[in-house]
């Protein structure tokens, strides 16, 4: 379970950070 968790979590990392690049450039 908590290794599933970290592998969710590392996947989601690049998708969080192209999410908050792409909110900085809408402002």
């Amino acid at each position: 379970m908590y290794s599933l968790l970290k592998r969710t979590r590392e996947n989601f990392a690049p998708l969080h950070k192209l999410i908050f690049l792409v909110s900085l450039l809408a402002t």
